[in-house]
């Protein structure tokens, strides 16, 4: 309970997965979450090398005696929020995870802000976080995370597993998100970095306006200096973050950074 786990009994249902992630002889593919090997078996199938990441030390022997059978397979014993996961590869790689709710959201920031070399990645999570992730402006699923997904990835919505595939049975239901790096963001920003922290500060107080948040999270504007911003891009500053698309941010992005060099 300590680290969140849930082991999937029901390995039928990562088969669409694994045909999403496109697997085969000469790829790589890093699992976040190894345990007892139950899902490594079904990647090792494909043909693919696996090298897996698993925090608990207590499923080192079983891992070994894998390893030791299975050439294509290789594993850590190691925080994978401490990890680099490009340089664990040689040139591309894809991504299998049955992540543990309390780490998703970080773990999705990693892959999506850190890692450069990933194409795809297959994700088991809560579906509650499945439906925030592919959630429309305006809806209250809408969050900062919703939108930066969208600025590094495709997302598709992957098939539902039941609670009742794991052990031990956890309290919620859930579903796999598929996703597909992005060659470039479907919008234009000029620092990736400072659209982070924007999109991020619009989020920071969810029942604060748009302009308030903004204050608060760039100070060397006043309000008339961020309401000329906001009149730029055609944005009310009564409006709140989640009622913004990913161009709305993308233009107030622009703005700032031009307002930002002439003072």
């Amino acid at each position: 309970k300590a680290l969140g786990q849930v082991f999937l009994q029901d390995l039928p249902s990562v088969r669409s997965s694994l045909e999403f992630l496109r697997l085969g002889p000469g790829g790589q593919v890093l699992e976040i979450g190894s345990g007892v090997g139950n899902v490594t078996e079904a990647l090792l199938a494909t043909g693919a090398h696996v090298i897996g990441l698993e925090i608990d030390q207590r499923f080192q022997p079983v891992l070994t005696q894998l390893q030791s059978r299975a050439s294509a397979f290789q594993y850590r014993i190691g925080n994978a929020n401490q990890e680099q996961w490009d340089e664990i590869f040689q040139g591309h790689y894809q991504v299998f995870g049955n992540l543990p709710y309390y780490l998703s959201s970080s773990l999705l920031e990693q892959l999506l802000e850190r890692e450069h070399r990933w194409e795809r990645a297959a994700f088991l999570l809560q579906k509650e976080v499945v439906e925030r992730l592919v959630a429309k402006p305006g809806s209250k699923a809408y969050s900062a995370l919703t939108i930066l997904s969208d600025f590094h990835a495709k997302l598709e919505k992957g098939p539902i597993v039941s609670r009742h595939s794991f052990y031990p049975v956890p309290q919620v239901d859930s579903q796999f998100l598929h996703l597909i790096r992005r060659d470039a963001p479907p919008v234009e920003v000029p620092d990736r970095q400072q659209f982070g922290q924007l999109v991020r500060g619009a989020f920071a107080h969810r029942r604060k306006t748009l302009l308030n948040n903004l204050l608060v999270l760039h100070p060397a504007f006043d309000r008339s200096q961020w309401q000329v911003l906001l009149d730029r891009c055609g944005i009310l500053g009564q409006r709140r973050g989640e009622s913004l698309t990913i161009e709305e941010f993308a233009c107030l992005a622009r703005a700032l950074e031009e307002s930002a060099r002439t003072i």
